[in-house]
């Protein structure tokens, strides 16, 4: 990888000089002819992995690129260090010491409808409570994430929960309930609901990756097998009680 990068680096050194001489050659007739021509020399440098280049002209230091160098780097190692640092997922990937809440949609079941399903849970794990539902009225995933997050909010109320962090893997979702007042779009009515049971407690909605939200789409695919519109789980099935362990006892998840 550092060759590639000095020998990237080295072509724009070349372009740059080809450039000098075209413009050296129209001033080649005022030059007086006793004068010498520039060296120019090349310096690289390789320590602990960074590349600083330098171009020395007449002894003097005219050039020092380490900033650049610096950018192709940090280009270059996105897809080496990054993917490392964020390989894993696993439940409340953020750490809160709060009620956790797991929304999902989806549109699983048949054409015509949506589906969507959460979970509350302590910081622990322990589950709380569950929901899951379908939307006879639409086929559309966004309306489905919204409309979970807004059940979910709402159940979470009825609980005399007031300090909340819902977790989503809808990014879409997030940037919408963040971003400024969107008149015209065509869910603005949900979104300023959503909006509003966030600003009536202490509600932190995050973004999460689908490897974080097993048991919130356990009780969405719930939704996607049933016909009621919204049904509320206080008994929990032994599939889903193998993920709520897997969940609480931190199991990490590898990204697909």
């Amino acid at each position: 990888m550092q060759i590639i990068i000095i020998v990237i680096i080295i072509i724009i050194i070349i372009i740059l000089q080809g450039k000098n001489k075209n413009n050296n050659l129209k001033k080649s007739t005022t030059r007086s002819p006793f004068l010498k021509k520039k060296k120019t020399t090349i310096i690289i440098i390789i320590n602990s992995n960074k590349i600083i280049i330098m171009i020395i002209m007449n002894n003097y230091l005219s050039y020092n690129i380490h900033s650049m160098v610096d950018s192709f780097n940090l280009f270059f190692k996105n897809n080496s260090q990054i993917d490392q640092v964020d390989r894993f997922i696993r439940w409340n990937n953020d750490n809160y010491s709060c009620v956790i809440l797991n929304v999902d949609g989806s549109c699983m079941g048949t054409s015509v409808r949506a589906d969507f399903g959460g979970i509350i849970r302590n910081s622990a794990g322990y589950c709380l409570s569950g929901f899951s539902g379908c939307i006879n009225v639409s086929s559309d995933i966004l309306y489905a994430e919204l409309y979970a997050i807004n059940h979910g909010l709402i159940f979470a109320k009825s609980l005399n929960i007031i300090e909340l962090v819902c977790y989503t893997d809808s990014l879409h979702c997030i940037n919408l309930l963040k971003g400024p007042p969107m008149r015209y779009h065509v869910y603005a009515v949900l979104i300023q609901d959503v909006k509003d049971l966030i600003g009536q407690s202490n509600v932190i909605v995050c973004h999460t990756l689908g490897e974080g939200t097993h048991c919130a789409d356990f009780f969405a695919k719930l939704g996607a097998n049933s016909d009621t519109e919204l049904l509320y789980h206080t008994s929990l099935l032994d599939d889903l009680l193998h993920l709520i362990r897997m969940d609480a006892v931190g199991t990490l998840y590898s990204r697909e």
